[in-house]
């Protein structure tokens, strides 16, 4: 799971459920919505002037005879004649299927965003929990934390640099460069992921940083041979005891011993086929058509209903309604393409980008722990038994 704190999670959807009064708060909700999304956009805010310069003509009594209360200029065509005449607007009814059909391709374009969505995080979850996995396998196999974590740690540096290689890609598409400060661009293989992140942690040594960044075919590729090599030479390696004369290799038996290996590499060459799942969801390729298809029917809607929504009456007098429910509908439908975009990309600094730190930092101490921690107390009890114990 995701590092979650106390403020995030009342910020939960599951535990917002639960609130009676959830609902009646949620509706004047502005940050993290479709409408905080929409507010960023130039054009909105373009559609919404537009809109009430149309209603202000439209409303404005251009042919009173000011000096007689009452009278009209003669001879004179207001505003609203003259674009009834020429300009009729058209009427709700009229494009009422445009807008239906409109509405259909956004709401299924945010549906299959939230399944892409679905399917990343999903993704992020099973590349941790493979290496979460063989971390308890070599815990139940191994007695030296050393040895432990001497395959565990390949794994934890290939996911670290998974997630560089995913930011890293989507900075330089926003055009950032490594010049940039920390928080827009991860910087290059040299600087912070190999310094702060993989040798400072103890992931891997100066030497394989770079023997991995030279390393022209998959990084992750690599450390999944390198992980599963270093399995192989701790069990090839001689035995040895611990002071009260415990194996620190408890699986002794050779049939034994290939079916442990034969499993863990099954969980690495599983993270690895995440990892490659993972790249595809992000790199999948959206047809421009589609993706142009949506986005020129949202804004010609739009433009459309600008000038329809003046005409707007209720019981056959005029009404100023539409101030109110076309800037609302035009954040929703903007927010709407948005949020689509958003949950394509989880990754950056977007308002609806995963915790990234919190993710990894969160699973580095877990698998630390499992590999190198012992437990505070001990299953047996030698007091009791009259022999060593094992945590």
């Amino acid at each position: 799971m995701y590092l979650i704190t106390e403020e995030a999670s009342k910020k939960l959807v599951i535990r917002l459920l639960y609130d009676a009064n959830e609902g009646i708060f949620n509706a004047w909700s502005f940050n993290l919505t479709v409408f905080s999304l929409a507010a960023r956009r130039p054009q909105v805010w373009i559609l919404i002037l537009f809109h009430i310069i149309l209603w202000g003509f439209w409303n404005y009594k251009d042919c009173d005879d000011y000096a007689n209360p009452g009278q009209h200029l003669p001879n004179c065509i207001s505003t609203r004649e003259f674009l009834l005449q020429e300009f009729a607007p058209p009427a709700m009814r009229d494009i009422a299927p445009l807008v239906t059909v409109c509405t259909f391709l956004i709401m299924n374009n945010l549906r299959n965003s939230y399944q892409n969505y679905k399917e990343i995080y999903l993704s992020c979850h099973r590349i941790q929990v493979a290496a979460k996995d063989v971390a308890c396998y070599m815990r139940a196999a191994f007695r030296d934390p050393e040895a432990r974590w001497e395959v565990v740690r390949y794994m934890v540096a290939s996911q670290q640099i998974l997630y560089w290689e995913v930011v890293l890609r989507e900075a330089e598409w926003h055009g950032h460069t490594s010049d940039d400060p920390p928080e827009l661009h991860p910087g290059a293989w040299d600087g912070q992921i190999t310094k702060e992140n993989l040798v400072k942690n103890n992931l891997l040594s100066e030497k394989e940083c770079s023997i991995v960044g030279s390393f022209q075919g998959n990084k992750h590729t690599l450390l999944v041979t390198w992980a599963m090599t270093a399995l192989r030479t701790e069990f090839a390696s001689p035995p040895s005891e611990s002071p009260c004369g415990t194996p620190q290799v408890l699986i002794t038996s050779p049939e034994d011993q290939a079916n442990f290996i034969t499993t863990c590499s099954e969980y690495m060459c599983r993270q690895r086929i995440q990892m490659a799942r993972l790249n595809q969801l992000i790199l999948f390729p959206l047809p421009w058509a589609y993706y142009h298809l949506i986005h020129m029917m949202v804004y010609f809607i739009l433009l459309i209903l600008c000038y329809a929504f003046v005409n707007l009456n209720i019981s056959g007098s005029e009404s100023h309604i539409s101030i109110i429910i076309y800037p609302w509908l035009v954040f929703l439908y903007v927010g709407v393409i948005e949020l689509s975009g958003q949950l394509q990309h989880p990754f950056g600094n977007g308002l609806l980008a995963l915790n990234l730190n919190g993710y990894l930092d969160e699973h580095y101490q877990v698998v630390l722990s499992q590999c190198m921690e012992e437990a505070s107390q001990e299953r047996r009890s030698c007091s009791v038994y009259g022999k060593c114990g094992s945590s």
